[in-house]
């Protein structure tokens, strides 16, 4: 069976696109709806619909699976099988294409065509010469020029009355025909990369392959090493540039609000002097180290001068005195009677009562009285208004009874409470700097917060005294029972705890988080009574700072512990049998300056740091 079909103006580019793959002409195909479908590489379906009207336009005829095109005046052309015809474009591995016709060299094209070259500008007039300069150095090499402008690619285009024109930027349009079997173009190599394209009808086109464009010229900038600079641009005149210079200064901007005023300072804290020793003191000022002031020795006693002695010599003396020669005294002759003096004044009269506590008060006209003992002890309060003494600064209050007594609050400092009793007496806040309590009964009494910088606790008993809080710098307990006694908080540094006992059935000691920075407890007994806790001596979260527990007496018996948890015994001095008494060291920093072993405390970490005082 033939069918006969209208052939589109396409077919006749079959075989002129590039594919990726094996080169293969174009071939046909036909539809159920009776169309013909021609199939080229590299190019979308070209459908062929049947026409049988028009006597004068290319058939296509299917016969024996082969699609014949016959055109009138023309061999009918095979579009498959063998003796098809057409074009054949094999892609290359150089981005370059291979076009095979019929009748024609192959043809290598690249792709794309290159950029026409620019065109070359107009020459400037010669200028004078110049004088010859300096070789100046090589400029840095200019940026590549930009690339060509992209060539245009031809088109086609259907004019309607059976032909069709292509048109090529540079060339005249060619008119192909759609009518008949049209015979290929042909392509020839003139070298030089120029290419002659002839086509049936149409003038010859010479096709060049465009060169690349020159690199454009950069611009560069000298220095005049004036403040100007010339700028060079190819095809414009240079450009001198100067630097700018600096613009005025502006006004001044209106002042600014006041800030707020700032948090009031704090109060200098003076240097302390507190007693390490008997003949030593410490200078202490914050934000120094403390410095150890030791009593000077004395000198030595000069030697005894010789007396001067005197010998009777008969009437005479001889006087001889150490280094000097002796001399002979006369005794001289009685001089003349003087006159007789005037009479003087009547002495006052003097008059002497006794008093009822054994005294003696002397009484002279024109003198203030005087009381006197011969000798037995009398009372040690003063004569003033009090009970039972005045208790004011610096007065004295021995040997009364004050148990129970409200002492709180008040500025006592100086006083001399030796030999006093105080149990339960409440000294809260009250101003006891230098306050005497030699041999004093304390047992419970309260010195919450109060200031007893350098009081004297000597062989004091201060059983179950509350001292917590309180000021306690340079404070003298050489002697004192100190057990059950709380010391929380309380700052003691230089404090004197010489031979101290800090336990007994009563209690033990606590100084917890207190400040014993430079505390002497040489000799002191630090043991506690028994393996009750109550009974422990404690100082936990103390500063022990360079304090000094040498000779000190630790318990030996299982259980009855001393407690240094979380302290700070950095320089601290220490006896090296220490690690084999009862003391726990948890956490705590040892004289070393490192911190306590879980399992051997501070065993082999008992000496102190060169840098220590």
């Amino acid at each position: 069976m033939k069918r006969y079909l209208l052939v589109s103006p396409l077919l006749f580019l079959v075989g002129c696109g590039s594919s990726d793959h094996t080169p293969e002409s174009c071939t046909a195909s036909s539809t159920e709806e009776g169309a013909i479908v021609l199939n080229c590489e590299g190019s979308e379906p070209v459908i062929v619909r049947e026409s049988e009207a028009d006597e004068s336009a290319c058939k296509a005829v299917v016969d024996d699976g082969q699609y014949v095109v016959t055109c009138p005046g023309q061999d009918p052309v095979v579009l498959s099988g063998e003796g098809g015809v057409g074009c054949l474009v094999t892609p290359n591995d150089d981005d370059t294409f291979t076009v095979s016709c019929p009748d024609t060299e192959p043809l290598i094209l690249r792709s794309g065509r290159d950029g026409a070259d620019g065109k070359v500008g107009v020459d400037g007039e010669d200028g004078e010469d110049g004088k010859d300069g300096k070789n100046g150095a090589d400029g840095a090499q200019g940026e590549p020029g930009q690339d060509g402008i992209a060539g245009e690619s031809c088109a086609l285009e259907d004019n309607g009355d059976a032909t069709l024109s292509l048109s090529c930027p540079g060339s005249d349009p060619i008119i192909l025909s759609t009518e008949g079997v049209a015979t290929p173009c042909t392509v020839t190599d003139l070298g030089d990369e120029a290419y002659q394209l002839t086509c049936p009808g149409s003038d010859t086109v010479t096709l060049n392959n465009g060169t690349d464009g020159q690199d454009g010229e950069s611009c560069s900038v000298t220095d005049n090493s004036d403040g100007s600079y010339t700028l060079t641009c190819p095809g414009s005149d240079p450009i001198t540039l100067r630097d700018g210079t600096d613009g005025k200064n502006g006004e001044d901007g209106e002042d600014g609000e006041d800030g707020e005023d700032g948090a009031a300072g704090q109060n200098a804290q003076p240097c302390t002097i507190t007693a390490a020793t008997p003949e030593s003191y410490i200078l202490g000022c914050p934000g120094s180290a403390p410095v150890l002031i030791t009593n000077g020795t004395d000198g030595t006693n000069g030697t005894n001068g010789s007396s001067c002695t005197v010998t009777p010599s008969g009437q005479d003396y001889v006087l001889s005195c150490p280094g000097g020669s002796p001399v002979i005294i006369n005794n001289g002759e009685d001089g003349a009677a003087g006159q007789d003096g005037q009479d003087g004044t009547d002495g006052a009269t003097c008059a002497v009562s006794a008093n009822a506590d054994a005294s003696y008060t002397l009484t002279c006209d024109g003198s203030a009285p005087v009381t006197f003992t011969n000798g037995a002890p009398v009372g040690g309060g003063d004569s003033t208004l009090g009970a039972p003494c005045s208790l004011t600064p610096n007065s004295k209050c021995m040997s009364k009874e004050l148990e129970y007594m409200w002492l709180a609050d008040m500025d006592l400092s100086g006083v001399n409470f030796s030999n006093s009793e105080a149990e339960f007496a409440r000294f809260d806040n009250s101003n006891l700097t230098g306050a005497i309590f030699y041999s004093t009964i304390l047992d419970s009494a309260v010195m919450t917060y109060a200031n007893l910088t350098n009081a004297v606790f000597i062989e004091a008993r201060a059983v179950r005294v509350n001292f917590n809080d309180a000021m306690l710098n340079g404070v003298n307990f050489t002697g004192a029972a100190l057990a059950d006694s709380t010391f929380v908080n309380a700052s003691l540094i230089g404090a004197i705890l010489i031979n101290a006992v800090a336990g007994n059935s009563s209690g033990g000691a606590e100084f917890l988080n207190a400040n014993l920075t430079n505390a002497n407890f040489t000799g002191a007994t630090l043991a506690a009574y028994n393996a009750n806790p109550s009974n422990f001596i404690r100082f936990d979260g103390s500063n022990l700072y360079n304090a000094d527990f040498r000779n000190v007496v630790w318990a030996v018996n299982a259980g009855y512990t001393t407690t240094f948890a979380n302290a700070n015994l950095t320089c601290a001095y220490m006896d090296a049998a220490v690690t084999s008494k009862q003391v726990s060291w948890t956490n705590a920093t040892c004289p070393d300056g490192t911190l306590a072993s879980a399992t051997t405390g501070c065993t082999g970490k008992l000496t102190r740091g060169a840098s220590c005082p």
